[in-house]
């Protein structure tokens, strides 16, 4: 009948969201990537853009805002598993140093045995390729400085 219909998917939303609310998986800026390199718009204003910038937090990693090199020998996940088509990318990290020098970040193809390569620091940005055919990648900060994260931001370069 009808009203068992209504009462059972009422039961699978609330068993939905219960299970997001007790859920310890996080999206590690994946989120943040799908519309990164394609036109968008931005509704509460009703912007249009040609490429659309990604830009996540802390709160979507699991080692949280502070990245202590010391304490991370293998690096500290930026974003996990991004599927980002080819091109050349500035990544600007938005927080303190707590040291002398700033992070370093590495890129990680996600393939077994792909060696990471490091990105290149210019003018406060960060610049990597990913290339044709390559696949998701993962971005990790590594050594540097003690760094206190709040805001991360990847744009596709023109």
């Amino acid at each position: 009948t009808s009203g068992r219909m209504a009462v059972a998917g009422l039961g699978l939303l609330a068993a939905a969201g219960v299970a997001s609310l007790l859920s310890h998986g996080r999206s590690e800026g994946r989120d943040a990537v799908r519309l990164m390199g394609r036109p968008a718009m931005a509704v509460p204003g009703w912007t249009r853009s040609p490429s659309w910038p990604a830009r996540w937090g802390p709160e979507v990693l699991g080692s949280g805002p502070l990245f202590e090199p010391h304490r991370h020998p293998e690096g500290v996940v930026l974003g996990g598993r991004l599927a980002l088509p080819a091109g050349r990318y500035e990544l600007r990290l938005e927080g303190d140093e707590l040291g002398s020098e700033g992070p370093g970040l590495e890129v990680q193809p996600d393939r077994p045995g792909a060696p990471g390569r490091p990105a290149i620091p210019s003018a406060g940005v960060l610049l990597f390729d990913v290339r044709e055919g390559e696949g998701p990648v993962t971005l990790r900060l590594r050594a540097g400085g003690p760094f206190v994260l709040k805001a991360v931001e990847l744009r596709l370069q023109p």
